[in-house]
């Protein structure tokens, strides 16, 4: 995995399983300077695809499943 794919996956959890603090970490983000060099980073943790979302969750509720 290169260093992106690890930062969009640890957003994607972040994501699903504690969104209050993903959108606060957004935001700060996207208060941001775009001239900080690292816009590909900001973008990968703020542009998740819906359906990236939705494979994470099924992923996170069938982790849930089996810590039962």
């Amino acid at each position: 995995m290169t260093i992106l794919e690890v930062i969009k996956e640890d957003a994607l959890s972040y994501r699903v399983s504690h969104p209050e603090e993903y959108f606060k970490a957004v935001a700060f983000y996207r208060g941001t300077s775009k001239d900080d060099g690292r816009v590909d980073v900001l973008d990968v943790i703020c542009i998740l695809d819906e359906r990236e979302i939705a494979e994470m969750e099924v992923r996170k509720k069938r982790e849930n499943q089996l810590d039962d």
